[in-house]
């Protein structure tokens, strides 16, 4: 397996995830859910499935928090559908070379 890029390792991660599991195992893989300061279970069928958001520091973060809930004895599948990661370094440093402060926008004069 490669290792992924170390740019890649520091950049925040939002994702969402399905996880199926049996009805009994559902309020355990809820109460990881909730302990966890930037995941929350979004919708829940209350009988086998839940849609889990989290806001993950990096991708090894958020997989060690996809393997936890796949630890949990009764969970079936944990999937991934939506992932997105993203760098604003680049946007930063082009607000701050154009003197404008987060939050402000430059009018032009044309």
């Amino acid at each position: 397996m490669s290792e992924c890029p170390s740019s890649l390792e520091s950049l925040p991660v939002v994702s969402s995830l399905v996880v199926q599991a049996k009805t009994a195992a559902l309020t355990k893989v809820q109460d990881l859910v909730v302990a966890h300061p930037h995941a929350d279970v979004y919708g829940s069928d209350e009988i086998s499935k839940m849609v889990v958001v989290i806001e993950a520091e990096n991708d090894k973060k958020l997989a060690d928090f996809m393997q936890s809930l796949s630890d949990v004895e009764g969970v079936l599948t944990v999937n991934m559908v939506f992932h997105h990661n993203d760098d604003f370094s680049d946007d930063i440093e082009g607000i701050n070379a154009n003197g404008l402060k987060v939050g402000q926008a430059k009018v032009s004069s044309q």
